[in-house]
């Protein structure tokens, strides 16, 4: 496969996941980076999930 080749390749997956964030995320409010984040926070091997706010 030629440089130029895949180099378009990641561009237009880049533009499907653009597409994803704005069309299947906008109902929840949140960027495709907090549902990333939030998936990764529960997928991990806890009992409890805890957040604080610190200085």
């Amino acid at each position: 496969m030629p440089d130029g080749s895949l180099l378009l390749t990641l561009r237009q997956i880049n533009i499907c996941l653009s597409l994803y964030e704005s069309e299947e995320l906008a109902a929840s409010e949140m960027t495709f980076a907090q549902a990333f984040l939030l998936n990764e926070i529960f997928s991990m091997d806890s009992l409890c999930i805890c957040s604080a706010w610190s200085i």
